[in-house]
């Protein structure tokens, strides 16, 4: 029998006598080093026996489930003091685990613990001692109630400590894998490896699942506020901004969602007591506190051999890893192959900002343009939709979803009249078409400004590093909208008089998102012509306590065209200006 398996024993043997007492005899500071942490039963666990035989026919193979056990385990009582005349009763109930073996990660996981939750277990206990408690001391504490799972596969532990504020009532988690017969944490990599998945996969398919949770979520918010049926109801004249810039809300939650930022493969997993992987996920969604913690298992890409087609010009397919598109400029007219000559109309694009799985695809062509769309209908009942002209002229296609008003839609077909109906759970019959065009065509200019969280300032300005005869000058450069009535999307540079490019202003249209943020799509006139290109922003708002006011900052990265910051695809810093 080995050390290891000796070790083991021991502990199980030890462990119904002393390890899971309420109160373990386990002292630590945050000064200590992990190493110094000893557990309550480490003391007792014995060091290798001479009269155990190595050859043993039966070793252990079940770990005892006690090895993971309370080290603090009460509930109590006490009075909270606003004033030295008012108070309220207060009552506690929590429970902290630790994990019973001798190994250098167990101590390590151990010390974490301690330190996570030691001083509220010290001061609970001191304020049920004396009964009472000032309201200063309680914040000081931070207290948040506290309580734990252990899942168990094969010598496999995974602890999952859950612990509520008891002001924000917000759920936090502190995960930590354990194996006990090798007696070492398991890191994330080890825990795809055992489902068989990759770290890149386990991305893609928690950012699936993380979508499909915060629609479910959301759609509940939105839909007292959307029209039913009949296409009169899409009209502008009752199109609420209010309501758009709602929408506008929700995409920037949606978009910080599926971030790489949010959604890694560094993120805490662990497996369940089904061996089902999950993960430890946040999603920001537009309720008061803005983002919540959920507990989600990956979703799986499921190919539904999706497919659609309009006549030579453009068919739509789904295949092993996504859904792709193919536009045939043999059969487009001369003047579109002229307008974009940079295109390739022969190359197969895969459709970006896509996160779900989908049932069913149908192109449309709306606006006097006749322009196309693709339509795509998700198995929860949201429809997609991908501006085919914007594709083409950036060179890059992403899917706006979900669809303003759209849920439930169990169908999706071309009617005798040649339009696109959806028919939604009640058997109500709605024209897409109707609300795509409502999308595309009742925004405003505050929307994109909103999207780019511009309402209130004009410009985000970054310092940007050029090269001139071999030498790196910084410039201070800007894009957002201009300050006359028209608010166009607008590109300023404060390089040297001779730059070509000046000011330069259009137009800028929200497109989706990525992993890698917003997606929009700008058109730019100066000197040179019209520029086209595509970018991914990501936008944050935070408190700055030294000034008492919100900061505004954000960050661009280019995907296709112009690269507007000319930074060859690295991320370039934003921060907002009012000049």
């Amino acid at each position: 029998m080995s050390k290891r398996r000796i070790t083991i024993l021991a502990a199980v043997s030890l462990s119904l006598l002393c390890a899971c007492s309420k109160e373990a005899d386990l002292s630590v500071t945050s000064q200590d080093p992990p190493s110094a942490v000893v557990s309550s039963v480490e003391t007792a666990i014995s060091e290798t026996s001479e009269s155990i035989d190595e050859s043993e026919e039966n070793p252990v193979k079940e770990i005892n489930h006690n090895l993971v056990c309370d080290r603090w385990a009460d509930s109590g009582s006490f009075k909270m003091y606003t004033s030295d005349e008012e108070f309220f009763d207060f009552s506690y109930d929590y429970s902290v685990p630790q994990i019973v073996d001798d190994t250098e990660d167990a101590k390590e996981i151990n010390y974490f613990i301690e330190n996570l939750f030691g001083d509220m277990h010290e001061t609970m206990q001191e304020a049920s001692k004396e009964g009472r408690i000032t309201a200063d001391e309680f914040d000081k504490t931070e207290w948040i109630q506290t309580n734990y799972d252990c899942y168990w596969n094969g010598s496999l532990a995974s602890i999952v400590i859950y612990s509520t504020g008891y002001y924000d009532n917000a759920t936090k988690y502190n995960v930590y894998n354990y194996d006990f017969e090798t007696g070492a944490q398991v890191s994330n990599e080890e825990i795809f490896a055992l489902k068989g998945i990759s770290g890149d996969k386990f991305e893609e398919n928690i950012r699936r699942a993380a979508v499909y949770s915060l629609d479910m979520e959301m759609q509940q918010f939105f839909r007292y506020e959307m029209p039913l049926t009949e296409s009169e109801l899409w009209y502008s004249d009752v199109v609420d901004r209010n309501v758009q810039t709602m929408y506008g809300d929700y995409l920037v939650a949606r978009a910080k969602t599926v971030n790489s930022d949010n959604i890694d493969k560094f993120m805490p997993v662990y497996l369940d007591d089904q061996g089902q992987l999950k993960a430890v996920t946040h999603l920001f969604n537009m309720g008061m506190y803005g983002e919540v913690t959920s507990i989600l298992s990956p979703i799986e890409w499921v190919n539904c051999g999706v497919r659609a087609s309009s006549g030579h010009l453009l068919d739509v397919e789904s295949k092993g890893d996504g859904v792709y598109l193919t536009i045939y400029g043999d059969y487009w007219p001369d003047d579109i192959r002229e307008e974009f000559p940079s295109f390739d109309f022969s190359k197969e694009y895969k459709i970006d900002g896509l996160f779900k799985n989908y049932v069913n695809a149908i192109i449309s062509w709306v606006g006097n343009g006749k322009q196309p769309y693709i339509l795509l209908l998700s198995d929860d009942g949201m429809i997609s939709y991908v501006d085919v002209w914007e594709g083409i002229a950036s060179e890059y296609f992403c899917a706006v979803e979900p669809l303003w008003g759209l849920e439930n839609i169990k169908s999706i077909s071309m009617d005798s009249e040649y339009r696109i109906v959806a028919i939604n759970g009640d058997g109500i019959s709605i024209d897409v078409e109707d609300a795509l065009y409502m999308m595309l065509n009742c925004k405003y200019v505050d929307f994109e400004k909103n999207m780019l969280n511009l309402g209130n300032v004009s410009r985000y300005s970054a310092i940007v590093t050029h090269k001139e005869s071999g030498q790196d000058i910084e410039y201070e450069e800007m894009i957002g909208f201009t300050d006359d009535e028209y608010h166009m999307f607008v590109r300023e540079s404060y390089r040297s008089s001779d730059y070509a490019g000046g000011a330069q202003v259009g137009y800028i249209t929200f497109n989706g998102m990525n992993e890698k943020g917003m997606v929009f799509h700008f058109s730019l006139v100066g000197e040179d012509g019209e520029l086209r290109g595509t970018m991914a922003m990501n936008v944050y708002s935070f408190w700055d306590g030294e000034f008492s006011d919100f900061v505004d900052e954000a960050d661009v990265v280019w995907l296709s065209g112009l690269d507007i910051f000319e930074s060859q695809g690295n991320r370039v810093m934003l921060k907002s200006s009012v000049g």
